[in-house]
């Protein structure tokens, strides 16, 4: 197997047929204007493949994308989570297989979508796609509290530094 460590002016979206992610990616591409961005499939032969895209911003998070193919019917419910199906592979998290790597399990070819392999450059992303993965960034921080708490009681003085907003969003809370 062939892997690469992606650009990190690039991201790949991970399309996977096993968990709902052809049903989510073809939703999201008749909400989307038609776009040809560089693609690879995957070996296994089940409609899986790898979108490649010009990074929109640093930080990118997969839950927005989750709750829109849920909202849609689309993608795969795993334990007590709603999964769209589809991953983001980055720079600092994850590699792609590229072709003509064999899949360890079929035996077949990775292989370019059609008119889509190397020679084309990551599209830019659509606009759809960027608001669903560009982690929203938290509030700024309250300026610090004038008011006296209780230096003796932890819970006074955490109330006074945090704020809902920032701990919340930390955590993925919108």
């Amino acid at each position: 197997l062939i892997g690469h460590r992606i650009s990190p002016l690039h991201l790949i979206l991970d399309v996977d047929p096993r968990h709902g992610g052809k049903e989510t990616w073809d939703a999201l591409k008749a909400e989307m204007p038609d776009v040809t961005p560089r693609t690879h499939m995957s070996g296994r032969g089940d409609g899986g493949g790898h979108v490649w895209f010009q990074r929109p911003a640093d930080k990118v998070t997969i839950t927005k994308l989750d709750t829109w193919a849920r909202e849609r019917g689309v993608g795969h419910q795993v334990n007590e989570r709603w999964v769209c199906g589809i991953d983001i592979l980055r720079h600092e998290h994850r590699y792609t297989i590229m072709p003509p790597s064999h899949h360890p399990e079929t035996g077949r070819p990775y292989y370019w979508g059609k008119g889509r392999g190397l020679n084309i450059d990551p599209a830019p992303m659509p606009q759809l796609l960027v608001d669903l993965i560009v982690r929203d960034e938290p509030p700024a921080p309250a300026a610090p509290s004038t008011k006296l708490h209780d230096v003796d009681s932890i819970a006074d003085w955490y109330t006074s530094q945090a704020t809902w907003g920032a701990l919340l969003v930390a955590h993925g809370w919108l």
